[in-house]
């Protein structure tokens, strides 16, 4: 069985595909089961989203919750 090289993410999958699996994402769906459907690794799927991100291509979710701050009463 011979090993093939890897091919680039962008030979790999079309502007399309990254753009559907960037809004899937940012739609809440996880990395892991992007990797599964897109029959990629999770790190292709965060450099994908990550090239996104950069090119301004999709949108920011942020894991983290942001906190309104709180009003003081008086």
């Amino acid at each position: 069985m011979s090993l093939q090289p890897p091919r680039a993410l962008d030979k790999r999958f079309s502007p399309e595909t990254r753009a559907a699996l960037a809004e899937a994402f940012a739609s809440d769906v996880k990395q892991k089961d992007l990797a599964r459907e897109y029959g990629t690794s999770i790190r292709s799927v965060k450099r994908l989203l990550q090239r996104a991100r950069t090119s301004g291509a999709e949108p920011d979710r942020s894991t983290r919750r942001r906190h309104e701050p709180e009003c003081e009463s008086h």
